[in-house]
């Protein structure tokens, strides 16, 4: 009968009926069940409905409505995040991937909506939270996800810094998702919710461009330019990218012709903002393991001369990989950290998978990356099938191109999926100077399915990678540099930001474009 009142428009009487409902279903099943949690998320969509819908109702009475839409909304909620964390880190990827799905929706979609029409302090706060847990469980930090609480993230910010948390719902009423951005000052009393733009203004925006450095500075203006007056007064971003925004290096967009954001503030990407609850202690380097030069053929050594490629991509062998990992070799054994070096036909994938008995907190990976896009998605319907897309090349990887029947637990490809399986207890810095190691599958409930995933879950706390295909000797000169600045003291952001200043006037600004110098971005480096 409510469901018949609420089809007629009759909002108060399936409101009325709902509740009765509800108070029967609390008596007979207990008002911490899962039925008694979707009937208060019935009587919630009545409210919001309501709220929506009925535009004889003043401003007061339109924002009780959404107010006891969301206050309904969190006893659902409240039953879905005990269920979740009551023995769902012992579940396997599948089963967590399927409950995930059926929970999702109601922190990633339905909560930021309603708080969208009703952005105070309490609800805001309230968002800014969820997006913590719901970051938590989609990157597996269980134990952070439990404790996490924007006013920890805002005693540990200092004046002039800024979190932010972007998030994407998809409108209820049409089609369409809305970037927003959850933003925590040190002088503000509560997180603060703005929108900044949809979906469709983003394509149109950036199909109406005439170049992609005209895309660039328009894709500036909607997400920094939007905030500018939050960033006054500020030097340190934190931010925690949503959706499609995964996919853009927005840390490295244009300001105008002349100077670009990341000249004006220092950004740094984390997987979610959670991890400003936690101590910026910088790290001691003592163990790395380098990977490059390899040989994917497990048939010839790598030849200095004769033509060689300039991408880091496909599966041909790469000269100065080679020279890399040697000079990097030598900057961190200079300040005493026990190298590794896996070169030709040492690199195998075998070799790759017992690096966690080696205690290592370095590792450097200068080889082919891949992100397969062509493989019909309909396979790939959860978690573990798109972790499989992505993956690097390790020697011998050419052999399975020759004998599809070769071993696949040694056959050169390492996908984000078996990264995944590892278990690392003390890696500290990930670098994958490879091509697009930073692409992956996106959405608004799973975060980015690629290498970053498989290293994150792995127990990875920073990975440095690249969104798109990457020149091979501008790779070389920036990541030397980069292990030159990290092993002088600098922190792991400086050091890349000094690292692209130095590849930038390299030959009279040879690499000075952004194709040579803003493909790599760095996750969760705030030390």
């Amino acid at each position: 009968m409510a469901d018949f009142y609420f089809t007629a428009g009759n909002y108060d009487k399936a409101i009325e009926l709902e509740q009765k409902s509800m108070n029967m279903i609390g008596e007979l099943f207990g008002y911490k069940s899962f039925e008694y949690a979707t009937s208060a998320l019935t009587i919630a969509n009545y409210y919001y409905s309501k709220g929506r819908n009925d535009s004889s109702c003043p401003q007061n009475v339109t924002d009780q409505s959404f107010s006891k839409a969301i206050n309904n909304l969190k006893i659902i909620m409240s039953v879905t995040t005990d269920s979740l964390l009551t023995g769902y880190d012992k579940l396997n990827s599948k089963d967590k991937y399927l409950l995930w799905q059926q929970a999702c929706p109601l922190y990633d979609r339905l909560f930021p909506c309603y708080v969208a029409c009703l952005r105070n302090d309490s609800t805001v706060s309230d968002l800014y939270n969820t997006v913590l847990f719901s970051k938590g469980i989609t990157w597996r930090d269980y134990n952070e996800a439990i404790k996490a609480d924007w006013r920890i993230i805002q005693k540990n910010l200092h004046s002039d810094e800024i979190a932010i948390e972007f998030i994407s719902p998809v409108d209820l009423d049409v089609d369409n998702i809305i970037y927003y951005a959850l933003i925590i000052r040190k002088d503000h009393v509560a997180p603060y919710m703005i929108k900044l733009f949809d979906l469709m203004q983003l394509r149109k925006t950036l199909e109406s461009a005439s170049s992609k450095f005209e895309k660039d500075i328009q894709l500036g203006k909607l997400i920094w330019g939007n905030l500018e007056k939050e960033m006054q007064g500020i030097r340190n971003i934190y931010f925690s990218a949503t959706h499609v925004l995964h996919q853009m290096p927005i840390e490295y967009l244009p300001i105008d012709n002349q100077k670009y954001y990341f000249e004006e503030f220092n950004f740094y990407r984390l997987s979610s903002t959670i991890n400003l609850c936690s101590e910026r202690i910088r790290p001691k380097y003592y163990c790395a393991a380098l990977y490059g030069g390899l040989d994917y053929d497990y048939s010839q050594e790598l030849e200095s001369d004769g033509e060689r490629p300039k991408k880091r991509a496909g599966v041909e062998s790469l000269y100065n990989t080679r020279l890399e990992i040697e000079e990097i070799s030598q900057i961190l054994k200079s300040k005493g950290v026990k190298c590794e070096e896996y070169t030709g036909l040492k690199g195998t994938e075998a070799s790759f998978k017992s690096l966690p008995e080696h205690n290592i907190n370095v590792l450097h990976l200068s080889t082919h990356g891949k992100y397969e896009t062509t493989i019909e998605t309909s396979k790939y319907i959860n978690e573990d099938n798109a972790l499989s897309r992505s993956y690097i090349a390790l020697s011998g990887v050419n052999m399975k191109l020759l004998d599809p029947q070769i071993d696949e637990n040694n056959d050169g490809i390492m996908s984000a999926l078996d990264i995944s399986k590892m278990i690392f207890k003390s890696l500290d810095l990930v670098s994958l100077a490879a091509c697009e190691s930073a692409l992956g599958g996106y959405s608004d409930d799973d975060g980015i399915l690629g290498l970053q995933k498989g290293f994150k879950k792995a127990g990875a706390k920073t990975i440095l990678m690249s969104l798109d295909k990457v020149d091979d000797e501008a790779t070389r000169i920036l990541m030397v540099e980069f292990y030159k600045n990290l092993m002088s003291g600098k922190s792991k952001l400086q050091s890349l930001k000094d690292a692209q200043k130095h590849l930038r006037h390299v030959d009279n600004g040879k690499y000075d474009t952004p194709e040579y110098w803003a493909s790599f971005i760095m996750l969760d480096g705030i030390n």
